[in-house]
């Protein structure tokens, strides 16, 4: 944990915007992602941004069986998946290249795509292109859910993110505070991409 901590503040300090967090999530913030986006055996998953794995370790808990590779375009943090997570497919993309790394694995479409992503403070035409490769790449039932935390749900750069998301999602919500989390935060729950 403290060895994760440390890689995170390196990468911190180098890539401020890519990862926009000053602590890795807790494992009571992973839980509420995994009732939030209500994943299943059944799924195809693709986890943005999985930086040091602490989402990535819930997920694969509670879906062991389920198709899951994560998306981190961190060369160091990519390194530290593949050595904490024995056999885990981690891509290096980001995450306008999902719907080519969706064909070359043979998925048709991903069924959740879960990211804990600072997605607010990309610029404008950036976040558009990421939540679009999103939409194109999930399935019409298929559920994208991110990461906002609460003190930030009122600045500008995240009312902008969910506008964006209302327009490309037939339904958008937040989940409850998760309060046992450096700093609180909320689910956005973004279901059936419109086409």
């Amino acid at each position: 944990m403290v060895n994760n901590l440390w890689m995170l503040w390196r990468q911190l300090l180098r890539y401020p915007r890519e990862l926009g967090t000053v602590a890795p999530s807790s494992r009571w913030l992973a839980q509420g992602l995994v009732r939030a986006s209500d994943i299943t055996e059944d799924h195809t998953i693709v986890e943005v941004g999985a930086g040091t794995g602490p989402l990535t370790h819930w997920i694969r808990a509670s879906v062991p069986k389920a198709n899951l590779f994560v998306m981190e375009p961190n060369p160091d943090l990519a390194a530290l998946l593949r050595s904490r997570f024995m056999g885990l497919d981690v891509c290096e993309e980001r995450v306008e290249s999902l719907p080519q790394m969706l064909i070359e694995r043979n998925y048709t479409a991903a069924d959740r795509i879960l990211s804990s992503v600072p997605w607010s403070l990309f610029p404008e035409e950036e976040l558009e292109s990421s939540v679009d490769a999103i939409c194109n790449s999930l399935t019409d039932e298929g559920y994208f859910v991110t990461l906002v935390y609460s003190h930030a749900r009122q600045f500008p750069s995240s009312l902008k993110m969910k506008k964006l998301v209302e327009r490309k999602f037939a339904k958008v919500y937040y989940s409850d505070v998760i309060w046992r989390n450096i700093p609180p935060g909320n689910w956005l729950v973004c279901r059936n991409p419109i086409r």
